[in-house]
């Protein structure tokens, strides 16, 4: 669908522009007067305007695509770090699930850190999820600690979740 829309983008822009220079070139060789009568000056404007319209318009699509999938990807990330099942310990599966989930989110949070224009604030969503990570890493055999840290958890989830709306709303 996408390549069908750049085409049909390509065919528009080319049609504009090939009418702009029949209408030069009409202009050029005829004398005639009325409302098609435009100077090779209007029409060198013309062309120019079109295509400096397309490229800003075509900028400005690309930087709102970005920032939608952006977007997207802080959103899954949401999504998972408030999973009420993210951390669960009970069995040697589970574990690795946790493991797993926990280094998803870390990728994703990379992937948005290097898009992202508000450094700082990136830099402390990777440190609590640097946090979290190290209290579940280094005693997910130990349910009894992950039971005691479960108020920490809870803290850094909801920090976590607040600084990606805010990066969100900033980015909107």
């Amino acid at each position: 669908m996408k390549k069908y829309n750049n085409i049909v983008k390509y065919i528009i822009i080319g049609a504009l522009s090939l009418a702009t220079c029949i209408l030069l070139f009409i202009n050029a060789c005829n004398d005639i007067s009325g409302f098609w009568n435009v100077s090779i000056g209007d029409g060198i404007e013309i062309f120019i305007l079109i295509f400096v319209s397309f490229y800003l318009v075509e900028r400005q699509n690309n930087v709102d695509r970005k920032k939608e999938k952006i977007n997207d990807v802080i959103t899954k990330i949401q999504i998972k770090m408030l999973d009420s099942e993210l951390i669960v310990v009970d069995s040697e599966n589970s574990k690795k699930v946790t493991r797993i989930k926990l280094k998803t989110i870390s990728n994703l949070l990379e992937i948005v850190k290097k898009d992202i224009s508000n450094q700082t604030s990136i830099e402390s969503i990777v440190s609590e999820m640097d946090s979290l990570s190290a209290i579940v890493m280094d005693h997910i055999d130990d349910a009894e600690y992950i039971e005691k840290s479960n108020s920490e958890i809870i803290r850094l989830v909801t920090n976590i979740d607040t600084k990606l709306e805010q990066i969100k709303f900033d980015i909107s």
